[in-house]
């Protein structure tokens, strides 16, 4: 696929396909990169982006929060 032909995709230039690709100085919207990951049939995370996929939730006391809170199983709580 050319930058032109991703370009007229999402409503870009050429060249700022171009800046893109080169990841310049710009920042550019989740929405552009999600449309460009979308329309290249590719993994969000190859452009940048979370994956959006719902995580896990551990329960076996190794959560960062739970520790942090002093619920997990390393936490000494006075009597």
């Amino acid at each position: 696929m050319t930058q032109t032909a991703l370009g007229q995709a999402l409503g870009m230039s050429q060249s700022a396909v171009s800046r893109l690709e080169k990841k310049g100085t710009a920042a550019y919207s989740t929405d552009i990169l999600a449309a460009a990951a979308a329309h290249l049939e590719i993994p969000p995370a190859l452009v940048g982006l979370a994956d959006s996929r719902p995580q896990a939730h551990v329960k076996d006391g190794s959560d960062d929060v739970d520790r942090r809170r002093g619920r997990g199983p390393s936490s000494s709580r006075a009597p």
